[in-house]
């Protein structure tokens, strides 16, 4: 980047660090969100990364670092981004008062033969797009001095992680409640997964409230509607030998209570509990529920795994208020969960392993729903809507000032239609699941176009950003399978001094 614009960008970037937290998490207002065609869209924003040199990577050049530790992007595009100001380095200084430190930034000597050293850091700036999420709040279930209770939405993240800064529960929530103070998570949810979240409202009550969360002080419970029938669980449960069933677990009743201490509170034993151990498997990035039974099965998941847990889960049909089990045309039903521990994908890993699969949890023996129907034809109303914004608005004070110097261009329409007719076309999402049978029809996502959205560049700043996602309003690599909501909720967490609770979503109540 020419030298004309150094002053332009280094403002732009102090910006950056003003806005962004040292976890990555970034400030929002609703000036940020759109929310279009039922979905919520975060507007795109410069982003820093920051990786501090570690002690192998000490004596090396910045490029073969960042090729070796960083593939997502290829030698050529390092290079580029060292000599440009795409990357930078920088060394701490102790000046306080700002939510990243301060620090001394400069262009690699060298560019990309830059020989990185102790006390160095690399900074990246890229142009962040988050993917978008269902456009349901995170309503508030309780507000107390010490604790805020909150039923998060399925699609959306607790906290800050992978593209998700802004679109996360903790964010939002603190975006849409601006009295309502810092807060800090002390459980999680998968991101598709909905219901009660809890924050603590100090670094106190955040340690106290994890610490029962750990010991099984506090209750869970959740609700999933899962594939089968209601009479085979209850007939399994209540040791109807004449039964069909064929499910994995035991009944409670028939488990010795002092075996697992955390079940002494329960009066009714009418439930069945799988206590198949459970295994990570890295390979698959899921959990695995071993069957002890199966000496071979057991053999293959220990060796991907590199550890394992023991694990117990309670499972009983859900009852309406009529006393019956709630069931739906589609031969699924609901049933109620108890994790007596707290592994990773536990209740999905179990509920699999025990014969009831949740019905739309791909991962574990269910199949992709897409009931939300997501038109795509949202995310070219969302280019129109986010890149006739304001460029403050859109892109933040950062962009702006860039914007505002003379270095970003909007595009006019002429020039759009140009480069739409000569653009390789982004690969398409996967189509609905439904009865249309037209493959190009209102029932598919087959050719869709984004179009663009964002503030195009010319010239020197074109090369600046070069931002895999721009110009479409996905990020790239985005499924539209992460806007399906898990048959998951966390319907109650309650301890012996408190109890909170949240409404049940629609899937629960209709079919």
């Amino acid at each position: 980047m020419a030298a004309r614009n150094r002053g332009v960008l280094a403002r732009a970037l102090e910006t950056v660090r003003m806005e962004q937290s040292k976890d990555g998490t970034m400030e929002a207002s609703p000036a940020h969100y759109r929310r279009l065609g039922g979905l919520l869209f975060v507007q795109p924003y410069l982003f820093e990364f920051c990786a501090h040199v570690k002690q192998r990577w000490q004596g090396r050049q910045i490029s073969d670092v960042l090729t070796n530790e960083f593939a997502a992007r290829d030698r050529a595009y390092y290079e580029e981004a060292c000599t440009d100001g795409r990357i930078l380095i920088g060394t701490q200084s102790s000046q306080s008062g700002l939510k990243r430190p301060r620090t001394l930034t400069s262009p690699p000597e060298g560019g990309g033969t830059h020989i990185l050293k102790d006390g160095e850091a690399i900074y990246h700036y890229v142009h962040r797009h988050e993917p978008p999420s269902l456009d349901t709040p995170v309503r508030l279930i309780a507000v107390r001095d010490d604790v805020v209770a909150a039923c998060k939405p399925a699609s959306v993240p607790v906290h800050a992680a992978g593209q998700y800064r802004r679109n996360t529960a903790l964010v939002r929530l603190s975006s849409e409640n601006p009295g309502i103070g810092a807060l800090y998570p002390v459980h999680r949810l998968d991101k598709q997964v909905s219901g009660v979240l809890l924050f603590a409202r100090s670094n106190v009550t955040a340690c106290a409230l994890t610490a029962l969360i750990q010991k099984g002080a506090v209750r869970k419970e959740y609700i999933a509607r899962v594939r089968g029938t209601p009479q085979s669980l209850a007939d399994w449960i209540d040791g109807n030998t004449s039964s069909t069933a064929t499910l994995s677990g035991v009944r409670l009743g028939d488990v010795p209570t002092l075996n697992i201490p955390k079940l002494s509170h329960l009066q009714d034993t009418r439930w069945l509990l799988v206590t198949a151990p459970l295994a990570h498997d890295p390979s698959a990035l899921r959990t695995i529920a071993l069957d002890t039974h199966d000496a071979a099965l057991s053999a293959e998941a220990t060796g991907k795994a590199r550890q394992l847990w023991t694990a117990q889960t309670l499972v009983r049909p859900w009852n309406g208020g009529d006393g019956k089990p709630i069931t739906f045309a589609d031969g699924t039903f609901l049933v109620h969960v108890q994790p007596v521990t707290g592994r990773t994908h536990q209740i999905r890993a179990h509920l699999q392993h025990a014969g009831l699969p949740i019905a739309n949890d791909v991962t574990y023996g269910g199949e992709f729903l897409n009931r939300k129907q997501i038109d795509p034809g949202v995310f070219q109303t969302a280019h129109r809507a986010l890149r006739d914004a304001p460029h403050g608005e859109c892109f933040g004070d950062a962009w702006k000032s860039l914007h505002e110097a003379g270095n970003l261009l909007p595009v006019n329409d002429d020039e759009e239609a140009a480069r739409k007719k000569n653009r390789k076309k982004k690969p398409a999402v996967p189509p609905r699941v439904d009865n249309n049978e037209d493959p190009d029809g209102p029932g598919s996502c087959a050719g869709v176009d984004d179009e663009d959205w964002c503030v195009e560049e010319s010239g020197e700043v074109a090369a600046w950003i070069r931002c895999p996602s721009c110009p479409f309003s996905r990020p790239d690599g985005f499924d539209m399978s992460e806007l399906e909501a898990l048959f998951l909720h966390a319907y109650r967490y309650s301890h012996e001094s408190w109890s909170f609770e949240a409404e049940l979503p629609e899937w629960a109540t209709t079919s």
